[in-house]
């Protein structure tokens, strides 16, 4: 969880708000590691999920159950980044907008803090390995909505 949500933080507190203040734009080669890195994240997931999967015993302590959750919460940073560059492309984008991300964050908070008991309740161990990922793509959903609202009005 801790290895996936840094990326995240590290956009959200240090590079995204200059990145967004100061108009920057990411490079298409820095663009293309970044997508290639994500596919390689992807294929070494499914490959680790079917191996966990044939076991039939599944150990929560194992080297590939670790690699799994690793891989799935590095698997959702990119959906958080993308989440947390709306999040600041808005608030930098008017005073207005500040007051309605403030009430997102608050909606998102609040929803992604039932995630670890849910997700235990539906699949144990192995549910609560996706809760960064959850969380991640809800971010994105709550603030592309934003985003594209603010967009349109």
């Amino acid at each position: 969880f801790a290895i996936g949500s840094f990326p995240g933080t590290f956009f959200n507190s240090i590079i995204g708000p200059t990145f967004v203040k100061l108009k920057l734009q990411i490079s298409k080669s820095a663009i293309k590691i970044v997508n290639l890195f994500f596919i390689i994240v992807f294929i070494v997931l499914i490959l680790t999920f079917i191996k966990i999967y044939k076991q039939e015993i599944f150990i929560y302590t194992s080297v590939f159950f670790v690699i799994f959750a690793t891989l799935i919460s590095l698997f959702g940073s990119l959906f958080m980044v993308r989440g947390m560059h709306l999040r600041h492309l808005l608030i930098q984008s008017n005073k207005k907008n500040m007051l309605n991300v403030f009430k997102f964050d608050i909606m998102y908070g609040a929803s992604i803090s039932t995630y670890v008991f849910v997700l235990y309740f539906i699949g144990g161990a192995l549910g609560v390995s996706f809760a960064f990922l959850a969380s991640s793509i809800t971010a994105l959903y709550f603030y592309s909505n934003l985003y594209y609202q603010q967009l349109n009005t």
